[in-house]
């Protein structure tokens, strides 16, 4: 803000000194022979203006011209703009642990898709029938007496479920192992 001011003085023309103050701001006055004044940054606030002359004889002005001025604070200096802020700062923080937690969610739900399709895999190699139909075959020998041949279908058999179970714990099996 830049303040012009003149006073009128026939006889001292152009050496008139002035007096200023700016209340809320300069608590004393400031005496200048200039005719103007700048301030370049005011915070907010209401402030008044005086200004006063002295004549030839060094005596004041009776009354000090008045300007009253009201500096309004920027918008982002307001409560709502601070209050909007925080509210976007909120809502970003709660996005950024919203994203995080849908990523582990869809981990923890990929993890457990890969757990029961191993399951199920493991299930389609131990199938039920087969077993059963295995041990109904060396029951059978056992009935019959026959030891040499239940004893190699029993070891066969035996052997077949320890590669399934083997071969369940790893993702990559050889054909000629299969």
């Amino acid at each position: 803000i830049q303040i012009e001011y003149e006073g009128v003085s026939f006889k001292n023309a152009g050496k008139v000194p002035y007096r200023y103050k700016l209340e809320g701001i300069d608590p004393d006055w400031i005496y200048t022979y200039g005719t103007a004044v700048n301030f370049p940054e005011l915070p907010p606030g209401d402030y008044t203006f005086k200004v006063e002359a002295a004549n030839i004889f060094g005596v004041w002005s009776d009354k000090p011209a008045t300007l009253i001025l009201c500096v309004k604070p920027a918008f982002y200096q307001t409560v709502w703009f601070n209050v909007l802020c925080v509210v976007l700062s909120a809502v970003f923080i709660a996005l950024i642990f919203y994203h995080f937690y849908r990523r582990a969610r869809k981990a923890e739900l990929m993890q457990q898709r890969v757990l029961e399709s191993e399951q199920k895999a493991l299930r389609s190699q131990m199938n039920p029938h087969f077993i059963f139909n295995s041990l109904n075959s060396i029951q059978r020998f056992v009935m019959k007496n026959d030891k040499l041949s239940s004893s190699t279908y029993l070891s066969k058999f035996s052997n077949l479920m320890r590669s399934i179970l083997e071969n369940s714990q790893s993702s990559y099996i050889s054909l000629a192992s299969e």
